[in-house]
């Protein structure tokens, strides 16, 4: 569990080769919390802001980021405005060495 009472990422290691080489992947979460008359316009573009802004990041030695899921939306009408939340999930791969698994390549 994490802090903030959501699943710890599922952690993955693959062997690529005899000299060690893993490949992990890393789960990112991040929701957006949209209050707006056309939220799915506003969504499109924040998961596009998202995409060019992973894009260009150094990802602390990730290799890419690879939007994963859109998850389904959350309304509330509660306000005049509605409100809606959505989460995109992402997959970062990164490649160590058995030697040096906390350092990426």
């Amino acid at each position: 569990m994490t802090t903030n009472g959501a699943p710890a990422p599922r952690r993955r290691s693959v062997s690529v080769d005899v000299a060690g080489v893993m490949e992990r992947d890393m789960r990112l979460k991040l929701t957006a919390h949209v209050k707006a008359l056309t939220p799915s316009t506003t969504l499109n573009k924040i998961l596009k802001e998202i995409e060019i802004a992973l894009a260009g990041a150094s990802l602390g030695g990730a290799k890419y980021a690879h939007l994963i899921e859109v998850a389904g939306r959350e309304t509330s009408k509660a306000a005049e405005t509605p409100m809606v939340r959505q989460a995109f999930h992402f997959t970062l791969r990164y490649y160590t060495t058995r030697a040096a698994p906390d350092v990426a390549l």
